[in-house]
């Protein structure tokens, strides 16, 4: 085969992938529990961190999903019976706690007043 020039790298990609969890209000630190996401901070859009059960809402376990998401990936986290209400976040470098995976985040944007509320299905 002849050889060719390489030519430059497009632009990433974007990608969408929906899971079932549900907001956790109970706890800002340690395992979050079976189908739940919690945020180091009460007030959700001062969180710095936070942290997802590897099993989602439907049982299904997100493990190698969630370690696929690396620093500098946007996530968004969504209410899932009204669109308005979201976070995007931008993640930081992961850990892996064995059941839950918890990201250092920084908040790109939030369309909810401070939080989602408790057990919401997000």
């Amino acid at each position: 085969f002849p050889s060719h020039d390489i030519g430059s790298s497009g632009s990433s990609g974007v990608s969408n992938s929906f899971f079932n969890y549900q907001a956790k209000t109970t706890s800002q630190s340690g395992d979050p529990g079976s189908g739940h996401i919690i945020w180091n901070n009460a007030t959700q859009s001062g969180a710095t961190s936070i942290s997802v059960s590897e099993i989602d809402q439907q049982s299904n376990n997100l493990d190698v999903f969630l370690s696929n998401l690396k620093s500098g990936s946007v996530i968004t986290i969504q209410s899932q019976s009204n669109h308005s209400q979201y976070q995007t976040w931008t993640l930081g470098t992961a850990v892996d706690n064995t059941t839950y995976w918890t990201y250092p985040v920084t908040l790109v944007s939030s369309f909810i007043i401070l939080s989602f509320d408790y057990f919401i299905n997000v």
